[in-house]
């Protein structure tokens, strides 16, 4: 929800990653953020993840995030101060002056959007009497525009980007894919000021392919698209194979040979980012994940550095992990009190690491017991995380999960018959505990085209409540509630009662199976999947697989239809694993040596 989200700014490290600019009229013209440019991510609690500080980052152009700013709901975070953004300290100070001039424009153009709502009369009752008919009728009020960026922004702009502005305006890049390399494209601008100069015809050099077949009748499976994969893992493959049929792709899941290590990088950089460096916390979970994938275990710092996030500096303290069994910057972070509090205070649901540091270095919070004074400060959702902090903390036994998931479910046919939902996470997975309950809600009528507001998410949210099976609401929104349930004094589980973290997401019908894979996790299995998708020339997430143009990342035809899992994996040209089979056996480790 939008209390426990957080915003960072940087520079881009790789290219890889799209501006996350979508909306029903407005669409990134650039589409890839490159290597080095300014970039502001929107940092989000990872939907259904066993860890509690697992996160993902949606990024975006500093102009493109602006232009998402305006279009945000009141009841929204936004950025409203330099003090919002992790990170901003690192900044040059040209791009520092550019951020605080775009924060400032957004203050006075939602100051002058608040102003003219006030100033609107209160509408009228009712209609006047017919006006004659000689007399004129007046033109409709012009709508407000939005504004434009100014030439000072633009500039800006166009130097954060390593570019030139376009003088061709925001859509030239439909007919000259060279040229948007070259020049930057300002979002929702057309370069007010500057005059087009003839410009002589380049040759596309990668022209979008023709829109996807549409599927064929009575199947929920575009068989064109799948084809289309289909042949792709057989190009690949028949230089070795000698012929057009790919063997079935196996992945050999793991326990973690490295566990030691990876242990001390992922609390090292736990701390990193509660004390608000973003690149460094990015650097240690980058290099902990490609360790705990590799499947051997390393011998030095230099063999572990020809894998993805280890550098030198990570390289060394490996090293010093093999050598000692211990990492020095770290007991000096656990000696250091104020670090201790800001990690412990972090805990709490719904406290990010910006307020925590404000908390302990500004208001001298150095215990949780500290917090009582600031608690009429804290939204819902931080006062719900405090108050229940010991019982977040309990893992939740899965016999326990299965009475919830009863009760709850038990519900559903009274609101209709035909809704489907799911316990995903690590419930799905076979787990013996988990951290919290995570749901998928489904409805076979409703998919992603269908215009409107799907009402059984809030119907079954109230009827929840009316049980007593919810307690508190954390928040609740068209497509997701947040919120806290307990077992009924009935039960026969109880006691002892403990308050549960719930989350139920509503998807369209047509995302259903996607996002089901998703959820389920592992992280681990999801990475490989989507690795699979990339080489094949598609983009995997909980909403589809769609293809790409990998020059620039973009989405460039609409996703592939599915009816269950195994289609997922029956278009990578996968081996089907069962839930249980795509667990990375993260909490197995193997004897390491000496032990």
């Amino acid at each position: 929800m939008a209390d426990n989200v957080a915003y960072t700014v940087e520079y881009a490290r790789t290219g890889r990653a799209g501006c996350k600019l979508r909306t029903k009229s407005r669409k990134c013209p650039v589409g890839k953020i490159d290597k080095g440019v300014l970039r502001i991510g929107r940092v989000k609690p990872s939907f259904m993840s066993d860890d509690d500080d697992a996160v993902f980052t949606e990024w975006f152009h500093v102009p493109c995030w602006f232009d998402v700013q305006s279009r945000m709901r009141a009841t929204s975070r936004k950025v409203e101060s330099t003090d919002d953004l992790d990170g901003f300290e690192a900044l040059t100070d040209a791009d520092k002056a550019l951020i605080g001039q775009y924060i400032d424009k957004r203050r006075s153009i939602d100051n002058d959007m608040a102003a003219l709502a006030s100033a609107r009369p209160p509408p009228q009752p009712a209609a006047a009497a017919k006006r004659p008919l000689a007399e004129p009728v007046a033109a409709p009020p012009a709508k407000r525009q939005r504004p434009l960026a100014d030439a000072g922004d633009l500039a800006a702009a166009a130097l954060a980007a390593g570019k030139r502005i376009c003088r061709y305006g925001a859509s030239c890049y439909r007919e000259n894919p060279d040229h948007l390399r070259d020049y930057w494209h300002p979002p929702g601008s057309r370069a007010d000021g500057l005059t087009p100069q003839p410009q002589p015809a380049v040759p596309v050099v990668h022209a979008l392919p023709p829109p996807l077949p549409a599927s064929v009748p009575g199947s929920g499976i575009d068989m064109a698209a799948a084809a289309g994969i289909e042949a792709s893992i057989a190009a690949k493959t028949s230089a070795f194979t000698g012929t057009a049929s790919a063997p079935l792709i196996e992945l050999k899941l793991h326990g973690n040979y490295n566990a030691d290590i990876t242990d001390l990088l992922e609390e090292l950089g736990k701390i990193e980012k509660n004390k608000g460096n973003v690149n460094k916390h990015k650097a240690y979970m980058q290099a902990a994940t490609s360790l705990q994938m590799l499947p051997r275990r390393v011998t030095s710092g230099a063999d572990a550095k020809s894998l993805d996030g280890v550098g030198t500096k990570i390289a060394a303290k490996i090293d010093e992990i093999l050598a000692t069994g211990k990492l020095g910057s770290l007991e000096r972070a656990k000696a250091d009190k104020q670090l201790v509090a800001l990690s412990e205070v972090c805990k709490v649901d719904g406290i990010g690491p910006v307020l925590a540091r404000k908390l302990v270095y500004e208001r001298g919070v150095m215990s949780l017991s500290d917090l009582a004074p600031h608690v009429d400060s804290f939204t819902t959702y931080q006062r719900a995380g405090l108050k229940y902090f010991d019982e977040f903390r309990q893992r939740i036994p899965r016999l326990e999960v299965e009475e919830l998931e009863r009760i709850a479910f038990s519900v559903l046919p009274s609101i209709d018959i035909r809704l489907r939902a799911t316990v995903c996470g690590s419930y799905r997975r076979g787990a013996a505990t988990c951290g919290d309950i995570d749901v998928l809600l489904t409805h076979p009528d409703w998919t992603s085209s269908r215009k409107g507001q799907p009402p059984f998410l809030a119907a079954w949210v109230a009827q929840l409540k009316a049980i007593g099976f919810l307690t508190d609401e954390l928040g609740l929104g068209s497509h997701k509630y947040t919120g806290v349930c307990i077992l009924p004094e009935s039960s026969p589980l109880a006691p002892p009662r403990l308050h549960r973290r719930i989350d139920i997401l509503w998807v369209p019908y047509d995302h259903f199976y996607f996002g089901l894979l998703y959820f389920t996790g592992s992280g681990f299995f999801n990475i490989q999947m989507r690795r699979i998708a990339l080489d094949l020339g598609y983009t995997l997430n909980e909403h589809g697989m769609m293809p790409i143009d990998k020059e620039t990342g973009a989405v460039i035809g609409d996703s592939v239809k599915v009816n269950s899992e195994e289609d997922i994996f029956r278009l990578l040209n996968m081996a089907y694993k069962s839930p249980p089979e795509r667990d990375l056996a993260s909490h197995w480790k193997p004897t390491m040596p000496g032990s």
